[in-house]
């Protein structure tokens, strides 16, 4: 499933992908389901509570991160329902919980190119104790000065990247130019 293409296994040009993910592979999986968005108008997955609860985290908590701003971008997302872990045989150490991913109609925010989007959000996550401006360094080949970037965005350099909305990573990717 990490490596499947959706919609050329199902004979179909949209798909709705449901799955009981192997905790392991969760964030694999998803990136796969994010980078076939154009065929999947909705996901269902039973996924350990912990990661949905990330996925599903608005900015400026602890949860909040590179997945849940890059599905963010193309669908809602929804924890559906808890699953507590007696309900399964054998039942695993952590309980889990039913994501619910609907495709949007067009997405959240404006991007230039996603997979550059893709890049600032993934730098920006990467040292998340430090500021942005010093967390979006990590990725030098993107940016050598930061500053003009993030005044043309209108965002401040000193916050932390989990305290960006979607809107405000597009708006940082299309200042790039």
């Amino acid at each position: 499933a990490a490596e499947c293409d959706f919609a050329k296994v199902a004979g179909a040009d949209q798909v709705v992908v449901v799955g009981n993910l192997p905790y392991h592979l969760s964030s694999a999986i998803l990136f796969e389901v994010l980078d076939q968005v154009a065929h999947v108008p909705r996901a269902v997955f039973t996924l350990q509570k912990e990661v949905v609860d990330r996925l599903s985290a608005e900015p400026g908590g602890r949860d909040y991160g590179v997945l849940s701003v890059m599905l963010g971008l193309r669908f809602e997302i929804e924890c559906a329902f808890d699953v507590p872990a007696h309900f399964f045989h054998p039942p695993p150490k952590v309980d889990s919980a039913v994501l619910k991913l609907t495709r949007r109609p067009k997405p959240l925010a404006e991007v230039k190119d996603e997979a550059r989007f893709r890049r600032v959000v993934k730098a920006a996550f990467a040292q998340r104790r430090k500021t942005l401006s010093n967390s979006l360094k990590s990725d030098k080949d993107l940016c050598s000065d930061w500053a003009p970037v993030l005044a043309a965005a209108g965002v401040d350099g000193s916050r932390r990247a989990e305290t960006l909305s979607v809107q405000e990573f597009a708006a940082l990717e299309r200042a790039l130019g």
